[in-house]
């Protein structure tokens, strides 16, 4: 009869469901009736006693149609009544992930499901609940919210460790030396993960003292670590900005001259001081081109460097007819390549 329970045995697999033996009877068992959870394997029911509900009888057709999941929900449903009804806010349990989506993970409680969304996993940055989490691992989940009438539970895994923004003001104060590793990359600039939960910008205005960049691709890709400075930060947005070009100010205005000084050693050959020094003066026609006595000393040579290195052919004025050009290579060849003047 409908709604009467009987034990029957599982004897094979059909399309749609399982073949199930009534005392010499055969019954229908769909596939979605077999139980409460996802089925991964049918054949593993194959053989099994089992106690079924009949849900519908055909007499002309001689058709019976049996679920085991109706008589399972009304266990599981008491089962969850009671656990549900010893639920707090706040309180702390284990539970054994039982499937992973992309919104999140279901956490089985001992017999309530919990749903633990991808936002509560951890503070950092995740793309998939996978990243973090695998199934039938033994985690431990805070109860944030459960609703009795339609028992649904709330979980949270990072909100068993301290909110990282609470210190952040004091951790990252402005100007300074921070590390991160590049997790995002927009148009606008890239999102450096500082620590778990916090990231902060750097715009494509404050990449470089020198190139105009319109992409951060250009200089950047995903999972580069780079070195950066707190321009600001916003505790309450959640918010920091961080500076690149500004980093080492003096060094970024002098990449311009470092590639032409590159360029001017590697086109000359010249790399030791003494060679170096007379190429200028050959190069730029600071030493001349007579005999020994009308020639400019090597020491003559050197004092005219000097006076360019002190700055007045970068301000636009050359001592001893040194153009603003030729006194910048000096400079540069001086300064950056050589590393000083004393070694020159």
């Amino acid at each position: 009869e409908k709604e009467e329970i009987i034990k029957g045995t599982i004897l094979k697999r059909i399309k749609g469901g399982m073949v199930v033996d009534l005392i010499g009877v055969t019954a229908f068992l769909p596939g979605s009736q077999i139980d409460v959870r996802p089925i991964t394997n049918f054949d593993d029911y194959i053989g099994k006693e089992l106690e079924f509900k009949i849900v519908k009888v055909n007499e002309t057709r001689k058709n019976i149609v049996i679920s085991r999941k109706a008589l399972l929900e009304v266990d599981l449903h008491e089962k969850r009544k009671e656990i549900i009804d010893q639920l707090e806010t706040g309180m702390v349990l284990e539970g054994t992930v039982k499937n992973i989506t992309d919104f999140g993970a279901f956490i089985d409680l001992g017999g309530i499901d919990g749903l633990l969304h991808i936002t509560d996993i951890t503070w950092g940055r995740i793309n998939h609940p996978s990243e973090a989490l695998q199934m039938e691992q033994v985690i431990t989940v805070k109860v944030i919210d459960f609703d009795v009438e339609k028992v649904r539970v709330s979980l949270g895994m990072k909100q068993l460790e301290p909110e990282p923004w609470e210190e952040a003001e004091v951790k990252y104060p402005v100007d300074s030396l921070v590390k991160g590793k590049i997790v995002n990359m927009m148009n606008y600039g890239v999102f450096v993960e500082l620590e778990k939960g916090i990231e902060g910008l750097i715009h494509v205005s404050e990449m470089s003292w020198t190139r105009h960049i319109k992409n951060p691709n250009e200089l950047y890709k995903l999972g580069d670590e780079v070195e950066a400075k707190i321009l600001s930060i916003d505790k309450e947005e959640k918010k920091i900005a961080l500076k690149r070009k500004r980093l080492q100010a003096k060094a970024s205005k002098d990449e311009g001259l470092k590639s032409k000084a590159e360029q001017f050693a590697a086109e000359s050959g010249y790399r030791n001081g003494k060679a170096l020094t007379k190429a200028l003066a050959d190069i730029y026609g600071v030493g001349g081109s007579g005999t020994t006595g009308t020639r400019r000393t090597r020491t003559k040579v050197t004092a005219e460097l000097r006076d360019a290195i002190k700055g007045e052919a970068a301000g636009g004025k050359a001592k001893n007819r040194i153009s603003k050009e030729r006194s910048i290579s000096y400079i540069v060849v001086d300064k950056i390549i050589k590393g000083g003047y004393d070694q020159l």
